[in-house]
């Protein structure tokens, strides 16, 4: 077996997200008062509904955490770059 080279062949990319509940409540349900978590909770309902599943679009998500890896010809892992706020 050679000895993996310091090459970079691919780049890897990840977003986490989570849903923003302010930005529902304020679009979605601008008439009711609810809290980020009550909208979060009714629009999740309203997607079950509509399509049987509760999965609320990337449109109403926060991203919480980037991060980026460089990897070898051979999928072996070289860095990991994580991409937090200051």
């Amino acid at each position: 077996m050679s000895a993996p080279t310091n090459e970079v062949k691919y780049l890897l990319f990840d977003v986490e997200s989570v849903a923003d509940g302010d930005a529902i409540a304020k679009t979605r349900y601008p008439n009711r008062k609810y809290t980020p978590q009550q909208a979060i909770s009714a629009f999740r309902q309203d997607l079950i509904i509509e399509s049987g599943r509760d999965f609320i679009p990337y449109t109403y998500h926060t991203p919480i955490a980037v991060v980026a890896a460089k990897i070898r010809a051979d999928f072996s892992l070289m860095e990991i770059v994580s991409l937090d706020e200051p």
